[in-house]
């Protein structure tokens, strides 16, 4: 008790010595240097979580070239581990091998988590190049995290970068996650829903202090996103690639449930912001053709699934993850629009459960890609044919009929047989 509240009296005395004329950079390293020295000896968990707060804190307040200094000289050793190769946009995680941390879990996560809300907190209300850095912090230990196979690491940023908008404008914010009841629940994760869900490391929606919500849908106009076309980053710019990219490699290659099905729940409303990857459709592409893979072969035999996970709801998470990839049909080739209408066609002959998302999906298919919909069009309509004795279903097929007949074009080619099979 007596050590935090030392700890709480020098974060006092440090904001209270912030601005002053003659205070300078390496008066207030040595201030607090003296206390995160002794940091990686440290094993009483009160005392990391109280250095964890005071790391917090005076990110809200000291330069960030003294941040820096003080990051470099104690905390970054705790996130290094040695790794072979060069890292590119995207690397498999079987490229990386893990190794000990300097830091214990306990102390990794605290970190972790000090480091978040340091970047939640500078992302509204401090300055743009500390929110830069916040965020190249967190992705750098992102990957680290990857290294040692850490889920607890790898949640922790997730909840924060999974935030992540940007306005019409161009604006950065960070936002409460929206429009992921559907998945959520399909996932047994909807806390409004379910009871007794408790036990799992993540569900929906989340109170985390980490991320307080008054923080959140603040708009930060001194914060840019970096373009594709841009040589170099800007220290106030964020390159939305490089989370996008780590984020592709888990659902890629997952070897755990609970960060793939936190990236199949709260990147698809992340991706729906089309503003937010503009330039980067390669990535996206990237996306549509994993979740495509996933749907028609199945999730990689290195994912261990819950015994209880029913895969007919696994089929609605994927079908659900292919909707926002329609707003970037226009910015991909043609054949991204076929397969990804034929992987919703293999959704039709698999499970029931699928059946209402995969038919509003195709409903605006008739609309946005057409032509990929009349070059499926005849064995569509045989699944139709078979799935239209199953009553739920029944009015999803209507409005997905409803919709060929506002396309023309997409008709013009059926066989006077063909229409009997489904229409007769």
């Amino acid at each position: 008790e007596v050590r935090v509240s030392f700890l709480r009296l020098v974060e006092k005395i440090l904001r209270n010595l912030v601005g002053r004329k003659n205070l300078d950079e390496d008066k207030q390293i040595k201030i607090i240097s003296s206390i995160f020295c002794e940091f990686q000896h440290e094993i009483d968990q009160v005392i990391i979580c109280a250095v964890g707060e005071l790391l917090y804190n005076i990110s809200e307040y000291l330069p960030l070239n003294t941040l820096q200094n003080l990051e470099h000289s104690y905390i970054d050793p705790g996130f290094s581990c040695n790794t072979s190769g060069r890292r590119k946009s995207i690397v498999y995680l079987s490229s990386f091998s893990a190794r000990n941390s300097v830091f214990d879990h306990f102390k990794l996560e605290t970190i972790t988590k000090s480091f978040t809300k340091s970047f939640v907190w500078n992302s509204s209300n401090g300055s743009a190049d500390k929110c830069a850095h916040y965020y190249k912090k967190l992705i750098t230990i992102f990957e680290f995290a990857m290294r040692i196979d850490s889920t607890d690491l790898l949640l922790i940023i997730s909840r924060a970068l999974a935030r992540i908008r940007c306005s019409s404008r161009g604006e950065f914010y960070l936002t409460q996650p929206k429009n992921v009841d559907g998945i959520s629940a399909a996932l047994g994760r909807n806390k409004n829903l379910e009871s007794g869900i408790q036990k799992h490391v993540w569900s929906f929606p989340e109170e985390l202090d980490y991320i307080p919500p008054e923080l959140l849908e603040r708009i930060n106009k001194n914060v840019r996103f970096k373009q594709q076309q841009d040589v170099t980053v800007s220290s106030v710019s964020i390159d939305i690639s490089l989370w996008l990219s780590l984020a592709l490699q888990i659902i890629d290659h997952p070897s755990d449930w609970e960060i793939y099905s936190y990236m199949l729940t709260f990147l698809c409303p992340q991706v729906s912001n089309v503003a937010l990857f503009k330039g980067y459709y390669h990535l996206i592409e990237a996306f549509r053709e994993m979740i495509c893979k996933h749907l028609i072969e199945g999730v990689p035999s290195s994912l261990s699934l819950p015994k209880d996970l029913y895969k007919g709801n696994l089929h609605v998470v994927y079908v659900r993850n292919l909707s926002p990839i329609l707003a970037y049909h226009c910015y991909l080739p043609k054949q991204s629009s076929d397969e990804l209408v034929n992987a919703l066609l293999h959704g039709l002959r698999s499970w029931e459960k699928p059946l209402i998302p995969v038919f509003h999906i195709l409903t605006v298919c008739c609309y946005e890609i057409p032509s990929s919909i009349k070059k499926f069009l005849t064995p569509i309509l045989t699944q139709l044919q078979t799935r239209i004795t199953s009553s739920f279903v029944i009015p999803t097929i209507l409005e997905f009929i409803l919709a060929l007949s506002d396309s023309p074009d997409i008709i013009s080619h059926l066989t006077v047989e063909e229409f009997k099979r489904v229409f007769a």
